[in-house]
């Protein structure tokens, strides 16, 4: 049975830096494989509509690769979202970091064509990271 065409697409890449930090558990290359952009930009999609939205979370020394990469998937970049990333007990969470330990993660979005996008939340309010919408609930259908 073949599948529908998406009209969201969340991609987390496994984004492969140009250094190596120090010590047993740091880093993602050494908890699993990571791909250059120029292997992530020939990575297989599944049928995408062509209306779709592309969530697609980078790290924060990755700008300039995700914004190659949804561009190289055909998407064109429209806004971003960013999860402050929170301990158990409430405090913010700090990355290993190479310039500055930041204390959240990035999230571009991209569109191709004209996907129906729902509106955002009102003006004055906020939403922390535990009540972001899913994706399901980003796009009409």
């Amino acid at each position: 049975m073949a599948l529908e065409p998406a009209r969201v697409l969340v991609a987390d890449p496994p984004w492969k830096f140009g250094d190596a930090l120090p010590g047993a558990g740091r880093g993602a290359a050494k908890h699993y494989p990571c791909m250059p952009l120029s292997e992530l930009v020939h990575f297989p999609l599944p049928p995408l509509d062509r209306d779709c939205v592309l969530l697609l979370w980078r790290v924060s020394a990755m700008q300039m690769d995700a914004l190659l990469l949804a561009s190289a998937w055909g998407f064109k970049p429209h806004s971003e979202l960013v999860w402050r990333k929170l301990t158990r007990n409430g405090n913010p969470w700090f990355g290993m970091g190479r310039i500055v330990r930041g204390a959240h993660e990035s999230c571009l979005i991209a569109v191709r064509g004209r996907p129906l996008v729902l509106p955002g939340l009102p003006d004055g309010q906020r939403r922390d990271a535990g009540h972001v919408r899913p994706a399901s609930r980003l796009t009409k259908g």
